[in-house]
């Protein structure tokens, strides 16, 4: 991974409405700025990694944004104080909140004397981390609308943004390729938490098939190795996971970690081999502990109890 540029980068900051309107049309081709004001002033400064680029432009003018018609990467567009107003396909919204720019939908905006940010993210990069978080669905992210359709998800897409342009602003957490990894974590689960997706239901369905059929193979290959010294590491590598991948698919299906499934195989075998066992051998009960990999007798006999309802030396004297 390479380290990031430490902090903001100047752009632009001057009162000269044509190069104002350069700038901007680097952005929006069609942009018109109102130029016979005497406050007149348009700054752009720009953060640029390989995952992302975040601009963010300040101005007192009235510009009209013309239109805009995004075709690769995810936009999000956060206004911040003045008027702003903007219409995308049957959807429209002002500066109160923060809001995506879909693939294929035209943009056009009015804006006077505010801030913005723009953040744009790579495709492929976010769709890799996209993946990972919702369950390894490979088809690229597709918002369904530009809007959040909640107060709380558009506060909380605000406030991510807010969160990473600090976080780059200073030298030490801004050149560091950890700190701008988790950010922009923030920032990718933040979108797909905050704005529906299209094929959402979809993909759900075909996530939740995958991780049942995940925890089938898990659970067979247990079963059938539970007497080996296999981890958790060992199971998602038989299935084709990640240890993360195998303990989303536990959770979800059996509410439960794979370790617990392991040591519910373990102790399966245990009273398995208790009760084919003839009692007698004073040791016997340790012995069989510990070729079902429990270490310490008196554990073994603690969850054998909670299991079973009766201590492993009720089992070995049953008939």
């Amino acid at each position: 991974m390479q380290e990031p540029q430490s902090g903001w980068r100047p752009v632009l900051d001057v009162d000269d409405p044509e190069a104002a309107t350069a700038a901007i049309r680097r952005s929006m081709p069609a942009a018109s700025v109102e130029s016979d004001r005497p406050d007149f002033r348009f700054h752009a400064e720009q953060y640029r990694d390989e995952r992302l680029d975040l601009t963010r432009w300040g101005f007192r003018a009235r510009v009209d944004g013309g239109r805009s018609t995004e075709t690769s990467g995810v936009t999000l567009v956060v206004p911040g104080g003045g008027v702003y107003e903007w219409t995308g396909g049957d959807e429209r919204g002002d500066q109160d909140a923060p809001f995506v720019m879909r693939h294929g939908v035209g943009y056009h905006g009015r804006s006077e004397d505010m801030h913005l940010t723009i953040v744009r993210l790579e495709q492929t990069r976010f769709d890799d981390l996209a993946a990972a978080i919702r369950g390894d669905d490979p088809r690229p992210v597709r918002f369904a609308q530009s809007l959040p359709p909640t107060r709380e998800g558009a506060e909380h897409l605000a406030r991510t943004v807010a969160l990473q342009a600090a976080v780059l602003e200073s030298r030490a957490a801004g050149s560091s390729a950890l700190v701008a990894a988790s950010v922009y974590r923030l920032l990718v689960v933040g979108l797909l938490e905050s704005v529906p997706t299209e094929g959402a239901d979809d993909r759900e369905r075909t996530c939740r098939r995958r991780m049942l059929a995940t925890v089938d193979r898990a659970c067979r290959y247990i079963d059938d190795h539970a007497a080996l010294p296999i981890t958790v590491a060992d199971i998602a590598r038989h299935v084709g996971t990640s240890e993360p991948g195998l303990r989303r698919a536990f959770g979800f299906w059996r509410s439960r970690a794979p370790e617990a499934e392991l040591e519910r195989a373990r102790l399966a075998g245990a009273h398995r081999d208790l009760l084919a066992a003839e009692p007698g051998d004073d040791g016997l009960i340790d012995t069989i502990a510990a070729r079902w990999g429990h270490a310490s007798p008196r554990r073994f006999a603690t969850r054998y109890r909670a299991v079973y309802t009766v201590g492993p030396e009720d089992t070995l004297r049953a008939e």
